[in-house]
């Protein structure tokens, strides 16, 4: 199901129903995922704050975009919900009133337009980001299948786990998760994240100020394309061989929201 829909010059919303497994019963919790986009560019919108409000606007919850702008709510109960983002020189946006079940997987794209003509320069350098994304992305095809290197989870995999948290869904892959701790078993020690060649994880002096833990899970599962993870340094291909990669390689990689 698809449909789009504009009022003035404030947002963009184009909500898609994905095809992703919905949690157990048991659970009774859907995920409301989604991008923040800038409308004249396309680019992602990072650290842009999202709420999820009633029918009336009430404030129900609140969250940030990651790097990539994108985000997750869960939604426990059946409603009408708006969505409300809001980013500096970026004219805040409210959508339309989504009605959601708490077994839907729904995806949304939400574009803002500019507040001030100022910061117009600016949206030139993130474009070439979305090319080294696309040329990832080609890249871990092509290692998948020449099978070089680190263990490949793919979009199957995924959605053969049924599950909406991913960092379970790599425990189940080798990954070791005790607590808020992942590692490998062969290293204990912390992994670099990278969603769409991007590094998530980030050192505060000598301390993690993003954790491994932390960065796979902004990433929704009913996004995911595929996953890279590399044990060793010696098996790690060099667009990942930073500082940090003795501890191993995480590489996440999604697919993009269409309206």
């Amino acid at each position: 199901m698809k449909s789009m829909c504009r009022a003035g010059v404030g947002w963009v919303v184009a909500l898609v129903l994905f095809a992703a497994p919905a949690p157990a019963a048991a659970q009774y919790e859907g995920v409301l995922a989604g991008v923040v986009l800038d409308d004249s560019t396309g680019d992602a919108i990072a650290s842009a704050q999202v709420q999820l409000l009633s029918a009336n606007r009430r404030v129900l919850h609140t969250t940030t975009a990651n790097a990539l702008g994108k985000f997750s709510i869960p939604i426990r109960r059946r409603g009408e919900y708006r969505l409300r983002t809001s980013s500096e020189g970026f004219r805040d946006a409210v959508t339309p009133t989504l009605s959601i079940q708490p077994t839907d997987s729904l995806g949304v794209e939400v574009r803002m337009t500019t507040g001030r003509v100022l910061l117009a320069p600016l949206q030139v350098v993130a474009r070439p980001a979305r090319q080294h994304r696309a040329a990832g992305l080609d890249n871990f095809r092509h290692r998948m299948q020449s099978s070089v290197g680190g263990r490949f989870v793919t979009r199957e995999t995924v959605d053969r786990r049924r599950s909406t948290n991913l960092v379970d869904i790599l425990a189940a892959e080798g990954l070791v998760v005790a607590g808020t701790n992942v590692y490998f078993p062969r290293n204990r020690c912390p992994p670099m994240v990278y969603v769409d060649g991007v590094l998530l994880t980030r050192f505060a002096g000598r301390r993690m100020a993003t954790t491994p833990y932390e960065a796979i899970n902004t990433v929704w599962t009913g996004d995911v394309e595929g996953v890279e993870l590399y044990q060793g340094r010696s098996s790690i291909p060099a667009e990942f061989g930073g500082p940090g990669a003795e501890c191993g390689v995480v590489a996440i990689w999604t697919r993009r929201f269409e309206p």
